[in-house]
């Protein structure tokens, strides 16, 4: 058994997994849909046979977990994928996973497959029960910032931030036109749950008249 040391977010862990492999097996987990994803399950996939480990995919995130709906991934299963954006295990939301036996349930499913980390990707919702996940269960977590609305602390963008802001930039410069030929005024709505970074950034560089975000310590 192997021990690495690994930095992530400027905190040194010595820990029996990295995300590129472990000796033993490793997960994915995702949550949340953003561009960029199909990157980092080809990079772990491949990165796990220099390693030694296995590696699986977790179909519809925690729901996925709870449900067993887990496959071994090799290096085929992540060819061809990295120009595309989404995620080829699907997400979804668990009602369960809220739950201490629905917690409880996906770690008995681990144990079942001889899983022993977790590397999860998201959004705040995502490192949050992953945070009670690990409290509960002393399972070794990998958190990789990956969602468009930015709201993760300790990293300057998250992975999917840029490419939302710029699609509303595109949308943006389209609708402009029709507005101008109408002289009318547009109201547009962006997502980012209780952050406003894409609502905000996409108005700059749209140069919006006025821009409407909610009141939230992460503005």
């Amino acid at each position: 058994m192997g021990v690495y040391e690994i930095n992530i977010f400027n905190f040194n862990f010595q820990l029996n997994i990295v995300f590129m492999g472990r000796l033993k097996n490793r997960s994915f987990n995702l949550r949340r849909r953003c561009s960029g994803n199909e990157c980092r399950y080809s990079g772990g996939c491949e990165g796990r046979y220099f390693n030694g480990c296995e590696a699986y995919g977790i179909y519809d995130g925690y729901e996925g977990l709870i449900e067993g709906n887990i496959v071994r991934m090799h290096s085929h299963d992540v060819s061809n994928i990295i120009q595309r954006g989404g995620t080829i295990l699907k997400t979804a939301r668990s009602e369960e996973f809220r739950t201490p036996e629905g917690r409880t349930k996906a770690y008995e499913k681990m144990q079942e497959l001889g899983i022993d980390a977790l590397v999860v990707i998201g959004g705040d919702g995502t490192f949050f029960r992953a945070r009670l996940f690990c409290q509960e269960h002393n399972v070794h977590i990998v958190g990789i910032p990956g969602t468009i609305d930015n709201d993760l602390y300790g990293t300057d963008y998250t992975i999917g931030y840029d490419t939302a802001v710029n699609t509303v930039v595109d949308a943006v410069d389209k609708i402009r036109d029709t507005a101008s030929a109408h002289n009318r005024l547009f109201f547009i709505e962006v997502m980012g749950r209780d952050a406003g970074f894409i609502a905000l950034r996409s108005a700059v560089a749209t140069g919006a008249e006025a821009v409407l975000v909610r009141k939230s310590r992460r503005i």
